[in-house]
């Protein structure tokens, strides 16, 4: 559909219904990474393999199957990785990532996360308030940044998940690092404190962490499984439990 509807919000009609105009009900195959015969308009084939896809509030990132970064939607707080702000309705090669093979891409609400696949470096862009961006400050960023703090210096990481206002990031060995909004503690470091830069969850230190999801106001950990050992496989929660969405009947 449109690459913007709105402010982060779809096109409604009078009825409070999802106005079909500017909306599918059904999938249907992203034209621009197929072979189209201009005259028919038949597809002949694939262009452009895709392998990790992930989707945000009003954009969606994708990685192809030779790590390029691929970008499209809202594009007004630069979360695109354009270096600009304005939208995108077909999807387009991040330029700026172009000679950097990526192993994962994660959209949030108004930013972007990558992982390279081949050292394991963090990149973000989009907007900065609360420091999502990682970059130790507060400014947003069009283009993707490189994150390099003495912290994280002998980390190589192999996941990253965007959130609404807050990112987290997994490294090869397991160690988790959260940074951004730390309302409701959802960063995971006993304070509700904003973060600038990736910062260790120490709480898990000794836990080696398998997979990590950023949610609007929690974050979810969950062990590795590693052979011979019973305690992998368990599920960490931190952030608001209002719904009872930590799990723990609270």
């Amino acid at each position: 559909s449109n690459g913007k509807l709105g402010h982060g919000e779809e096109a409604m009609n009078e009825s409070g219904n999802h106005d079909n105009r500017r909306s599918h009900s059904m999938p249907c195959i992203v034209r621009h990474f197929m072979h189209v015969n201009t005259t028919t308009k038949e597809i002949m084939g694939i262009k452009v393999k895709i392998q990790n896809v992930s989707c945000g509030c009003s954009h969606t990132l994708c990685i192809d199957d030779t790590g390029e970064s691929w970008s499209w939607g809202l594009g007004e707080y630069g979360q695109l990785g354009h270096g600009d702000t304005s939208n995108c309705h077909f999807p387009k090669r991040i330029a700026d990532l172009k000679k950097i093979k990526l192993a994962q891409v994660s959209a949030g609400a108004k930013h972007s996360l990558a992982v390279s696949a081949n050292d394991g470096h963090l990149y973000s862009w989009g907007h900065g308030d609360h420091g999502r961006l990682g970059t130790g400050g507060y400014n947003g960023s069009p283009r993707p940044v490189k994150l390099h703090f003495p912290e994280m210096q002998m980390s190589i990481f192999s996941k990253v998940s965007a959130g609404e206002t807050h990112s987290a990031g997994l490294t090869i060995g397991g160690e988790a690092f959260t940074w951004g909004c730390g309302n409701f503690g959802k960063l995971g470091h006993q304070t509700n404190d904003d973060v600038l830069s990736p910062k260790l969850v120490e709480a898990l230190s000794g836990t080696p962490v398998g997979y990590i999801q950023c949610a609007p106001f929690h974050t979810v950990f969950v062990s590795k499984i590693l052979k011979g050992d019973a305690s992998g496989g368990l599920v960490y929660t931190c952030g608001s439990d209002q719904y009872g969405r930590l799990g723990n009947g609270g």
